[in-house]
C-alpha cells in the first residue's frame, strides 16, 4: 500500500470517528429526553413545534390554509373559547414537518419526531466533510472539520424541531457545493442549478437566512474568479435570491388565504418595520432608542465568542487569530519557529472573498436590527466567514522543517 493511500486510508478513519462521535452524542442526548421539549437550545421555538404539529395531527394540514397554531392545545380544542394564535411572519416548514411526524411515529413518544430533523441535519454534516475532503484531500480537511465541530453552534441544533438545525444544514450543503465548486468538481451552469434549490428550500425555513442563501454562493465565484461581472456572477447574485423569493410567495399566499390580501399587506408590513426598528415593541428589556447598527452588531459578535446560552464555546481567541491572519497577508509572508519555516500565500482573490463573506454574514444583523438584537441565534450567521478564513488558512499556510 503506498504513502498516499495509507494517509487517505487514516483520515477516512479519522473522519468515520469524528462523525461517529458527534451522530451517537446528539442520538444519547435524544434518547435522554422524556417526552418534552428539547430543553438545550431555543425550548421555545421547539414547543411551538410540538404544539403546532399536534394541531396538523387532530385537525389536518387544511384548517388556517396550511398556518400552524403555536398555542394549539388538546384539552380546550373543541371549547368555543378555544386561544388559537395563527403564526404568519415566518415559513411553516419546520412545523409542517413535525405535523407529518405525528402521521408517521404517532403522538405517543416525542423523541420520534426528531428522527426527520436529525436525519436531515446528519445528512448536512456528512455531505459537508465529505466537500472538504474533496477540496483539501488530505489532513487539512479533518483539522477544519474537528475545529468546527468543536463550536457548539455545529451540532447543538441537530435534533431540535425548529428551523434552525434545517436552515443551518442547508448552509453546510452550500458551502459543501461551493468548496466544490471552487475546485470546478461542478460546473457553473449546475452551480447556478443547486444555488437555486438551496435557496428555493431555504426560503421554505426561515426568512433570517436570506442574505447568507442568497449571496454566499457568489463569494466562492469571486474567490475562483475575481471581481468578474459575467453572466454566472449575476445569475449568482439573482437566482438564489428569486428562488428564495418564490418560496416565500408560496407562504404569503398561505396568509392572504387566511388573513386576505389587505390583511396579509398590513400584517407583513407591521412585522417588517417590528424586526427592522423594533416599531410597536412591547419588550421592556428592549430600548429601541439604542438599536444603531454598530450596538446590534456587537451584541451579536459578544454571542459569537462567549459561551452565552452554551452555545459557541470558549474558542474566541482561536478564532479571532484566524480572522486577524487572514487579513495581515501583505505583511506577513513567511516566518520561522525553531526548525519550522511557515509560508503565508494569500492571494488577492482570497481577500476580496474573505471581505464580502463578512459582509454577507452581518447583513441581517445590520438591516434586520431589532430582530438580531432579540435572538441569539442570529450569530449562527458568522459561522460563513468563520468557515472560509479557516480554509483560506488552511490552504494559504505551508510548513516545511529545515
Amino acid at each position: 500500500m503506498s504513502k498516499v493511500t495509507t494517509r487517505r486510508a487514516i483520515m477516512a478513519l479519522a473522519f468515520c470517528i469524528l462523525a461517529f462521535r458527534i451522530l451517537a452524542f446528539r442520538i444519547l442526548t435524544t434518547l435522554q429526553l422524556t417526552n418534552g421539549i428539547y430543553h438545550l437550545i431555543d425550548p421555545h421555538s421547539d414547543a411551538n413545534c410540538i404544539r403546532a404539529g399536534l394541531g396538523y395531527y387532530d385537525e389536518g394540514f387544511s384548517k388556517f390554509y396550511g398556518l400552524p397554531d403555536m398555542v394549539y392545545d388538546r384539552s380546550t380544542a373543541k371549547s368555543p373559547d378555544r386561544v388559537i394564535y395563527i403564526y404568519t411572519h415566518y415559513p411553516d416548514g419546520a412545523e409542517l414537518i413535525t405535523g407529518l411526524s405525528y402521521y408517521l411515529w404517532g403522538d405517543k413518544d416525542e423523541r420520534l419526531l426528531r428522527i426527520i430533523p436529525f436525519l436531515f441535519s446528519s445528512f448536512g454534516m456528512l455531505f459537508f466533510f465529505f466537500c472538504l475532503y474533496r477540496f483539501f484531500e488530505d489532513g487539512r480537511a479533518f483539522w477544519i472539520s474537528l475545529f468546527v465541530s468543536i463550536l457548539p453552534m455545529f451540532t447543538n441544533m441537530m435534533n431540535n424541531l425548529a428551523y434552525h438545525g434545517y436552515a443551518f444544514s442547508l448552509m453546510l450543503i452550500q458551502l459543501g457545493l461551493g468548496l466544490l465548486f471552487y475546485k470546478r468538481f461542478i460546473s457553473n451552469r449546475r452551480y447556478v442549478i443547486l444555488a437555486c434549490v438551496c435557496g428555493f428550500a431555504h426560503g421554505l425555513f426561515a426568512l433570517d437566512y436570506f442574505f447568507v442563501s442568497s449571496l454566499a454562493c457568489s463569494v466562492f465565484y469571486i474567490w475562483r474568479e475575481g471581481i468578474k461581472f459575467d453572466r454566472t456572477l449575476v445569475k449568482l447574485w439573482v437566482l438564489p435570491a428569486m428562488s428564495f423569493g418564490l418560496a416565500f410567495f408560496f407562504h404569503f399566499l398561505q396568509v392572504v388565504g387566511y388573513s386576505g390580501l389587505t390583511g396579509a399587506i398590513e400584517d407583513y408590513t407591521k412585522s417588517g418595520l417590528y424586526r427592522l426598528y423594533g416599531e410597536g415593541s412591547t419588550l421592556t428589556w428592549v430600548d429601541v432608542t439604542k438599536l444603531t447598527p454598530w450596538n446590534v452588531l456587537r451584541v451579536q459578535v459578544d454571542i459569537f465568542i462567549s459561551k452565552k446560552e452554551n452555545y459557541h464555546g470558549p474558542v474566541q481567541v482561536l478564532i479571532v487569530g484566524i480572522w486577524l491572519a487572514s487579513f495581515l497577508y501583505k505583511r506577513v509572508r513567511s516566518f520561522k519557529v525553531g526548525p519550522w519555516q511557515f509560508k503565508w500565500s494569500v492571494t488577492k482573490n482570497d481577500a476580496l472573498a474573505i471581505s464580502a463573506v463578512l459582509v454577507v454574514g452581518v447583513l441581517w444583523t445590520l438591516v434586520m436590527r431589532h430582530h438580531s438584537y432579540i435572538h441569539f441565534f442570529i450569530a449562527r450567521h458568522f459561522f460563513v466567514p468563520l468557515f472560509l478564513c479557516l480554509v483560506v488558512f488552511a490552504q494559504s499556510l505551508s510548513v516545511s522543517r529545515k
